[in-house]
């Protein structure tokens, strides 16, 4: 069976990396109103540079989070693409803990 001629898993995908997206926009552009809000209403009654502030250091924690694993995965391929598959970066590839550590953090 097909979606629009294409496998139907590949429907599965779409919708689950849409359903991703719209919940990380939309809990992103409701943070600040969530933290201005007053008490009353169920929010943090933060001034807005303060609501700015945290929502500035979120976004880019989401951001910088990959960098760690992208930064290993760069190295590796630059060593392989060189041949040099004894080099501290494809030997570091192999470390456990490295990628259960960046598995954890959801960046590799």
């Amino acid at each position: 069976m097909t979606f629009f001629g294409h496998p139907r898993g590949l429907a599965t995908l779409f919708f689950t990396e849409y359903w991703e997206r719209f919940s990380y926009y939309g809990m992103r552009a409701l943070l600040i109103l969530f933290m201005t809000a007053p008490a009353s209403d169920g929010g943090l009654e933060f001034d807005v540079p303060k609501a700015a502030a945290i929502y500035g250091v979120y976004t880019a924690s989401v951001y910088l989070a990959a960098l760690p694993a992208a930064r290993e995965r760069f190295r590796n391929a630059v060593s392989r693409t060189r041949g040099d598959e004894e080099s501290p970066a494809c030997r570091r590839r192999s470390w456990p803990a490295r990628r259960r550590i960046n598995a954890g953090s959801g960046t590799g």
